[in-house]
């Protein structure tokens, strides 16, 4: 009579893994160093979880780079989409069909706390950069740096949960997380295009207060600010060497975000007053320093994105 893998192999030539659970769920890892898979075992179906690893100067950690349902066949092996898992001179065995087949020999886990962390660890990771990249993606004058994924993670209670429960508790507190930046940043825009708006008309007692109000950050991090204060110059040139001299804290923000246009620079230098102000403007721009203040501020956009790495299961 024909074997099932769970209840026959399992059972005679790895009886750990049946501690691992009171129920039939069961858990197997690859014994392999270069390459790390997770089998889940549930009855007839199972699933395989391909891992990867984020490498960056904030920290590292795992990644789910796939995700393969298997369901049990006949003949007791679990087959899926692109893996299967079998026994072979009663030892078991993951397949893996990427570019090319590939087979690791399969066993219980050392340590199924450490199975659940990881997975949590990846699950974590991943939906906390995809958040990321929706709300730089819905909010484009803000850049939600990924990196906060990795100091949240270490702050995080219930990483060892079980991993099907620690997702709807991720799930709870990144939706948590989301609605808090949202809630944020729909302030920062409104203000930013009421702002923007009047600008024309604004009263510059009004307009200064409400500038305080936005984050006079550089581009690559915040942009509400620069964006005010670049129109400001299109359009108040009167207002912006004030604005200068009253916010002497930003006065490198205020600077760099005007653009280079022959108009607008036209229009600043013939504010009339401000003379001080306006020389050190003047001389900001001539020796570039507010152009390596934009280089730096894209390339702290370019290295974000370079640097959030998946290693590559070779």
């Amino acid at each position: 009579m024909k074997y099932i893998l769970t209840s026959i192999i399992l059972l005679f030539n790895f009886p750990v893994v049946f501690g691992q659970s009171n129920k039939e769920i069961v858990f197997l890892e690859t014994k392999s160093k270069a390459h790390l898979y997770y089998v889940e075992l549930n009855g007839s179906n199972g699933k395989v979880f391909e891992m990867g690893s984020y490498l960056d100067k904030a920290g590292s950690g795992y990644s789910i780079r796939s995700t393969d349902t298997l369901i049990q066949q006949s003949d007791g092996v679990y087959i899926g989409k692109n893996t299967k898992v079998f026994s072979e001179n009663k030892n078991l065995y993951l397949e893996t069909k990427n570019k090319k087949i590939k087979k690791f020999m399969v066993g219980p886990p050392a340590d199924l706390t450490m199975v659940y962390t990881n997975l949590n660890n990846a699950y974590y990771l991943d939906n906390f950069f995809s958040m990321c990249d929706e709300l730089n993606k819905t909010y484009t004058l803000n850049n939600y740096s990924f990196r906060n994924g990795f100091s949240f993670w270490r702050e995080l209670q219930n990483k060892e949960l079980d991993h099907l429960q620690f997702r709807i508790f991720a799930n709870n507190r990144l939706k948590d997380i989301k609605d808090s930046i949202s809630s944020v940043q729909n302030q920062y825009v409104a203000l930013t295009n009421n702002l923007i708006q009047n600008i024309k008309t604004i009263d510059y007692t009004l307009l200064k207060d409400s500038l305080t109000r936005l984050p006079a950050d550089f581009r690559g991090t915040s942009w509400y600010f620069g964006t005010v204060i670049n129109e400001i110059s299109k359009h108040r040139p009167d207002f912006f060497f004030r604005l200068a001299e009253d916010l002497p804290n930003n006065r490198s923000v205020i600077f760099m975000a005007v653009e280079d246009e022959k108009q607008v620079l036209q229009a600043l230098r013939a504010v009339e007053n401000h003379n001080e102000i306006k020389k050190e403007f003047f001389k900001d721009r001539k020796f570039g320093k507010t152009m390596l203040y934009k280089i730096i501020g894209t390339y702290a956009i370019v290295i974000g994105l370079i640097t959030l790495l998946i290693v590559s299961q070779k």
